[in-house]
């Protein structure tokens, strides 16, 4: 059976392939009022589901006659056979209820369940490191201290109260202040929704580069890459002001050539 050739395929923002959900009613009066459940396949019978998962290799009785060659490839097509077991089937059934049972609870035209969701995913925000003003509710925000998985900083641990604290102390930015820390919010709320296979493939010198190639355009390095540092302090306090960059613990006095 080909299950590709029962669902409608559309082609999403990302570039991946999804099926167009079907929904469908089930004999069960609770599963219908949740669409994720109903968008569910049937609940197979023991039957139905051998029917569904049995692979039986392809033989014919003409091949016997064949060369010794030809039939010694016919034997690979037992490596495509399956034919369940009853603790295969045992299984199947106990994971449909599982995976329906635990649906129950995350209906999303609850509007409990659907609030939950969202405070879920702002946590998740308000917990990464750097984000220091919620886009969701608009406030400011302690920088987090969670820890980072392998390096990657849109990766974070478990928040506790002594690496994510809770505060009553609020800080007062300026509105441009505020501003640019609600653009890197908002960066890095896209970074950790982004799809990160479908986009072009850099290596680090590239980026580098470009950086250098735009800071000679406004006069600020050589062609030999030497940056002018005192220059480019300068235009960073003017651009950004030293609230933000002291928000953000960037230090641009001159004996830090962290910034370079």
């Amino acid at each position: 059976m080909n299950i590709e050739n029962e669902w409608e395929w559309v082609k999403i923002p990302n570039g991946e392939w999804a099926a167009v959900a079907k929904y469908r009613d089930h004999k069960l009066s609770e599963y219908n009022t949740n669409p994720i459940i109903r968008s569910l396949p049937p609940i197979f019978s023991r039957e139905k589901f051998v029917e569904y998962v049995t692979r039986l290799p392809t033989c014919k009785s003409s091949e016997r006659e064949l060369e010794p060659q030809y039939r010694f490839h016919c034997i690979e097509r037992l490596s495509r056979y399956f034919d369940p077991l009853n603790k295969t089937v045992d299984l199947q059934q106990v994971v449909c209820v599982l995976i329906m049972q635990g649906y129950l609870r995350r209906n999303p035209l609850q509007p409990e369940y659907a609030l939950r969701s969202g405070q879920i995913y702002q946590a998740r925000l308000h917990q990464t490191p750097g984000v220091l003003v919620c886009t969701i509710h608009d406030v400011v925000l302690n920088d987090s201290i969670v820890p980072i998985w392998n390096n990657k900083w849109y990766q974070v641990g478990i928040a506790s109260l002594e690496n994510c604290p809770i505060s009553n102390v609020t800080r007062n930015y300026s509105e441009s202040t505020k501003e640019w820390l609600r653009l890197i919010a908002s960066d890095i709320e896209w970074l950790m929704t982004c799809d990160f296979k479908s986009l072009p493939s850099k290596e680090l010198d590239w980026f580098h580069i470009q950086y250098i190639v735009l800071l000679i355009k406004r006069n600020l390095a050589t062609l030999d890459r030497q940056v002018y540092e005192q220059g480019l302090r300068q235009k960073f306090l003017s651009f950004y002001g030293s609230e933000f960059l002291e928000a953000l613990g960037i230090n641009v006095s001159n004996n830090n050539i962290n910034l370079f």
